[in-house]
This record gives structure tokens, C-alpha cells and sequence, in this order.
């Protein structure tokens, strides 16, 4: 098993012939680039990682070598501690869930086992033990809101995936070690002597514990106290138009997600629920911002395209229906839907700003009633991923540009094929 995830990793230095085309060409080739550096315990240090951040080699993919003092440890309030940035890490481990899931839901079962086996990897697996705070020591990335809530994000997606593997039992026996680790106590040996952990907690609690942890940071940082009452931190909202790592709309769509599974009863989920709902409502009245549409992504700065996000958070909220949707978009002077947003030489990040104008349109595709512009918007989907790909495979060896937009464009090509 542990051979099967070396030679997947090593595989991920190797790049096609050509672009892939079709989606799941595509999804194995996401797949491949996925960094191990971001998922293996045992492989990333803070050694590596100040090297990374010191602006050095930045298309090296990290596999030198480095002192046995380095390397990681299950460290005792952090989880990810040392990792080369805490988000990457994040959800490099969602991609390789919500992967795992799509592949068994196509029927890939080896596939699924190779990207659960490299999941398990991971201190998230590795320290079951450890809660709380998950700040990376040594660099200031302000993870408030979204590393919080590519967190959330990771939960859910292993929550979905224990939920479908517990109704499944068509698997082959290559699960069979996996599902008694899942009914029963995580206590994962890494092969690893320098990670010496001994307590283990059940996974679920472990789990439990964190997402509750994360979802009320998220409250702290969206709520302000009115005369002794909790209300929406409007400021966040406005703060909310950027288009990295303070983006809102990015952010309550997974605490939302996260609220509404949650139990119905439980007095801080309601009171975090009715105020996640009224963010939610007051950062939809920004699509009404006649500065901001498909557009003013041509001036954008990080990452994200604010208006795709906003109306990927009104679909995924059921705020707005699709027609009055429509006529919002439509309302704007700006080409709908959009053409692809070429890349500057100077920056790759509107690449990633392409991938959530596309997991926008993937979210909308279903809802859609006029059948022309259905085509349209299919059509400009399938192009923004196509000129994505094909952009990615053109430097599928640049660390600094693989190990995060590749996830970006397994969100938008997995939106709506599994459930969320």
C-alpha cells in the first residue's frame, strides 16, 4: 500500500504529452499534481518551508533532503504545524477527499484507495490527539477567514466521505483496514521514529471538536456586539468585495454549509446560524455595487473573482433564485457570460480568478431555464476550465503555481458531481 502511494507521488513530477481534454483525463492529471509536501508528515519541515518563503527556488517542489531535527512533529496545540503554508495544506487534503469520492462514485475504486492512502498520511491523522490553534509559527498569512473556512470545507468532505463509505458495501479489500480504522479509535503508527505520539482520540470527536473550534472563530470574526446583541460585522462585508484571502462571500458559503448540517437544536448553531444568515443577506446586496461584476476582474488583485463568488454564495444559500439571479447579472453592463480572463506574465493568480468564474457557472448550469443561454453558459464554462488546464500543464512542474490553482479547478470540475 505504501508502494502504491510512492509511485502515485512520484508520478506527480511527470506531465502528459499534451493538455488533457476531457474531464477525467483532466481530474487524473489535477490529481498528479497535488504536492505530497502538503500531505506527508514525514516529508515537510520548517527547514523546507523557510526556504519556500524566503522567495528561493520557488519551482523547486520541495523533496530535498533535510536534518532528522526538522522534521515534523505532532505538535501539541497545532495542527499542520510546519507545514509550508497552513491553507495549501488544508485543502490540498480537501482535493484529495472530494477526488476520492468522485473516483468511487465513477467507479474507480483503486483510485480511491491510492488518495485515501495518502490522506491517512497526514498529521490530521497522524496527531489525532492535538486541538486547537492552527496558526503557522513564523509566518504571518492571516488565515481569518479563509484558511478557516477551507478547513470547514476539508471536515465536510471527510464527513460525506465516512457517510458514503459506511452505506457502501461493494468495496474491494483494500478498504477493509480502513473501515474498522473508521468504526473504531484512530491510533495510526507513522513510520516516522521523530513522531512519538501515543494518545489517540476518536476520530470523529477529534473532528467535532475542531469544526466547532473553527465555526466559532468565524463568528468572532463576522459578529460585532450591538447593545449586548450579536450582529453582522458589515465592515467584514465591505472588506468581503477583495478578491483573496478576506473574500466573504468564500467564506460563508462554508460556514453556512457547515451551520446547516450541524444539529438543529443546539442553542450556539442557532445563534451562529441567524447570524451567518444575516452576512449572508447583506454581503448578496453587494451584487448590486455597480463597480462590481464579471468585469472589475480585470482589475483584480488576489485570486478569486468577487462577483463569482457572490453568485456562487446566493445559489448555495438559496437566497436568490435563478431567474431573479439572471436578471442581476443581466442588469450589469458586462459581457454575460464572461470570456476567459487571460493571465498577466507577472502573475499566475488569474488563473485561480478563472476557476471560481467557472465553479459559479457549474453551480448555475442546473438551474438554468432558457436553453440558449444554457448553451452559452456551458460553453464559457468548458472554456475557462479548457484555457485553465491547458495553462496549468504549461508549467505543471512550477510548485509555486501547481500546488494551489490545481485545487482550485478540481472545486470547479467536481462542483454539483458529488454531494456537497
Amino acid at each position: 500500500r505504501r508502494m502504491l502511494c510512492l509511485l502515485f507521488v512520484i508520478s506527480a513530477a511527470t506531465c502528459p504529452e499534451t493538455p488533457p481534454t476531457d474531464t477525467q483525463s483532466q481530474l487524473s492529471f489535477l490529481s498528479s499534481l497535488i504536492p505530497f509536501e502538503l500531505t506527508r508528515s514525514t516529508q515537510i519541515s520548517r527547514h523546507v518551508a523557510s526556504v519556500r518563503h524566503s522567495g528561493d527556488s520557488r519551482s523547486n517542489r520541495l523533496t530535498a533532503e533535510t536534518p532528522q531535527d526538522h522534521e515534523y512533529k505532532c505538535h501539541p496545540q497545532r495542527i499542520f504545524f510546519g507545514m509550508v503554508d497552513y491553507h495549501s495544506a488544508v485543502h490540498a487534503h480537501w482535493a484529495l477527499l472530494r477526488l476520492a469520492r468522485y473516483y468511487r462514485k465513477n467507479g474507480n475504486n483503486d483510485m480511491t484507495t491510492l488518495l485515501v492512502r495518502e490522506v491517512q498520511q497526514s498529521p490530521l491523522f497522524s496527531c489525532p490527539n492535538i486541538l486547537g490553534k492552527i496558526e503557522t509559527e513564523g509566518f504571518p498569512i492571516d488565515e481569518l477567514p479563509y484558511g478557516y473556512a477551507w478547513y470547514l470545507a476539508l471536515l465536510r468532505e471527510w464527513k460525506l466521505y465516512q457517510d458514503e463509505f459506511a452505506a457502501s458495501r461493494n468495496l474491494e479489500s483494500e478498504f477493509n483496514a480502513l473501515e474498522r480504522d473508521l468504526e473504531g479509535i484512530w491510533n495510526l503508527r507513522s513510520p516516522n521514529p521523530v513522531m512519538t505520539s501515543t494518545v489517540s482520540t476518536p476520530l470523529n470527536v477529534f473532528l467535532a471538536q475542531t469544526a466547532r473550534d473553527m465555526s466559532n472563530r468565524l463568528f468572532s470574526y463576522f459578529s460585532s456586539d450591538s447593545e449586548g446583541k450579536f450582529v453582522c460585522n458589515t465592515k467584514r462585508m465591505h472588506t468581503g468585495l477583495e478578491s483573496g484571502y478576506h473574500n466573504a462571500a468564500w467564506a460563508l458559503v462554508h460556514w453556512y454549509r457547515y451551520l446547516t448540517s450541524e444539529s438543529s437544536t443546539d442553542t450556539t448553531v442557532q445563534q451562529q446560524l441567524r447570524l451567518c444568515q444575516e452576512c449572508v443577506t447583506y454581503a448578496l446586496t453587494q451584487m448590486g455595487n455597480p463597480d462590481l461584476s464579471f468585469t472589475s476582474d480585470e482589475n483584480a488583485r488576489d485570486f478569486f473573482s468577487s462577483y463569482g463568488n457572490l453568485i456562487y454564495l446566493a445559489l448555495k444559500s438559496g437566497t436568490i433564485g435563478i431567474d431573479e439571479l439572471i436578471d442581476q447579472i443581466k442588469s450589469k453592463s458586462q459581457p454575460f457570460p464572461p470570456t476567459v480572463l487571460r493571465p498577466t506574465t507577472t502573475t499566475s493568480h488569474r488563473h485561480a480568478i478563472n476557476f471560481s468564474r467557472a465553479w459559479a457557472m457549474k453551480a448555475m448550469i442546473p438551474l438554468i431555464p432558457d436553453h440558449q443561454l444554457l448553451r452559452n453558459v456551458k460553453q464559457s464554462f468548458e472554456s475557462h476550465i479548457s484555457h485553465g488546464i491547458t495553462s496549468l500543464w504549461e508549467k505543471c512542474s512550477d510548485f509555486g503555481r501547481t500546488h494551489w490553482i490545481g485545487q482550485f479547478a478540481v472545486f470547479a470540475l467536481t462542483e454539483g458531481e458529488v454531494e456537497e
